[in-house]
C-alpha cells in the first residue's frame, strides 16, 4: 500500500473520530465564557378543558369566593390565571444560572410571542404581560433560578432558534448561552447508533484499504 493512500485513510479516520470531540470542546468553551447559562427544556402540555370547567364552577359557586370578591376584583384575576394554566398546550422550563463572578442585577426575560403564565421557583402563578419583560430579580454568582413558562398557543412547542424568541437582559450582561439538552433516553439511543455507524465506517475503510492494497501496483 502506498504512503499517500495510507495517509488518506488515516485522515478520514481522524476526521470521523476527532470532529465530534472538537465540537464538544468548543461547546464547553462557549459555556465557560458565558455569563448567563440557560438550560431550556420543552414539553407539550395536556389541555384540561373539562378540569378547567369543573374548577371554575367550584370556585365561582363557592360562598368564600363570592364573599372575597366583594370590593376585590383581583380574585377574578387569580381565577383567570388558573383557567389559563389549565388551558395550556406547551410548557417550558428554564434553569437560569449565573456563570460569572459578579451579580447580575435586574435580570429579566422578554417573550412577546406566545407565553401566558409563568412561575419562578416555587412561587405563585402569574400572568405574562406581553408588553413587559418577566422580572427575575437579581442573580448572585453561582446561583440559579428555575423559571416555568406555560403557553395556550397551538403553535409547535419547539422552535429552531430560541435566542430569537427569548431575550434575557441584565445590568452588564453581554454573553448568554441557551442550551436545549437532549433527553437521556435519546442520548443513549443516538450514542448506540453513533457507535454502530462509526464501527461500520471503520470496517468499510479497512475493507477498502485491503482491496486497494491488492489492486494497486506494487
Amino acid at each position: 500500500m502506498s504512503d499517500t493512500l495510507l495517509v488518506g485513510i488515516m485522515s478520514v479516520i481522524a476526521t470521523v473520530i476527532l470532529a465530534p470531540i472538537a465540537v464538544k470542546l468548543l461547546s464547553i468553551l462557549s459555556e465557560k465564557r458565558s455569563q448567563l447559562l440557560v438550560l431550556l427544556t420543552w414539553n407539550a402540555a395536556a389541555k384540561n378543558t373539562k378540569l378547567k370547567e369543573r374548577v371554575t364552577n367550584l370556585v365561582v359557586k363557592s360562598q368564600d369566593f363570592r364573599d372575597a370578591v366583594i370590593g376585590d376584583e383581583s380574585k377574578y384575576e387569580e381565577l383567570r390565571i388558573l383557567q389559563t394554566f389549565l388551558s395550556s398546550q406547551s410548557y417550558m422550563r428554564f434553569k437560569v444560572s449565573n456563570n460569572s463572578r459578579k451579580k447580575l442585577a435586574h435580570l429579566t426575560l422578554f417573550d412577546d410571542e406566545y407565553s401566558n403564565v409563568y412561575q419562578i421557583d416555587d412561587g405563585g402563578l402569574c400572568a405574562v404581560d406581553r408588553s413587559q419583560p418577566i422580572m427575575l430579580d437579581d442573580l448572585q454568582p453561582g446561583r440559579e433560578i428555575i423559571l416555568h413558562l406555560w403557553s395556550t398557543s397551538n403553535l409547535p412547542t419547539w422552535i429552531p432558534d430560541s435566542k430569537k424568541r427569548f431575550t434575557f437582559s441584565a445590568d452588564e450582561l453581554d454573553r448568554v448561552k441557551i442550551k436545549e439538552p437532549m433527553p437521556e433516553y435519546l442520548k443513549r439511543r443516538y450514542s448506540q447508533w453513533g457507535l454502530k455507524y462509526l464501527l461500520l465506517c471503520m470496517i468499510t475503510i479497512w475493507i477498502g484499504a485491503v482491496v486497494l492494497g491488492y489492486l494497486l501496483p506494487k
